[in-house]
């Protein structure tokens, strides 16, 4: 594991955390919380996000990184995780959370353009 960056909110589109188990990443640090995050950037990897997986650490997550603005529906077809997402604003601040159930295909839009 080593130090990605240090991340500030500007630099997320959305940042999913579990209190699950077992995943690797990067490191990031957050005010006093250090989290592991794996960046998504590939479209391959921001279309399947975290479909399939069955545990994730509870100090962990992932960053969706989207080439462009726009509003970006998640759903959780295929995940076997509960998760809660958090977007977050180009002004570093989180503009809705919400807890996603597994295995459900309801689409969750955030609430604006996210830039």
């Amino acid at each position: 594991m080593r130090i990605l960056f240090q991340v500030r909110p500007y630099h997320l589109i959305l940042f999913l955390l579990s209190a699950c188990t077992n995943t690797k990443g990067w490191l990031a640090i957050i005010g006093d919380d250090t989290i592991k995050v794996k960046v998504l950037i590939e479209e391959y990897e921001l279309t399947t996000g975290l479909m399939f997986h069955k545990t994730l650490d509870s100090d962990s997550g992932y960053l969706f990184l989207f080439p462009r603005p726009g509003r970006y529906p998640f759903w959780m077809k295929n995940t076997y995780i509960p998760l809660s997402i958090a977007f977050i604003d180009s002004e570093d601040r989180i503009i809705a959370i919400d807890s996603m159930i597994p295995l459900d295909t309801v689409r969750i839009f955030p609430p604006g353009l996210i830039t």
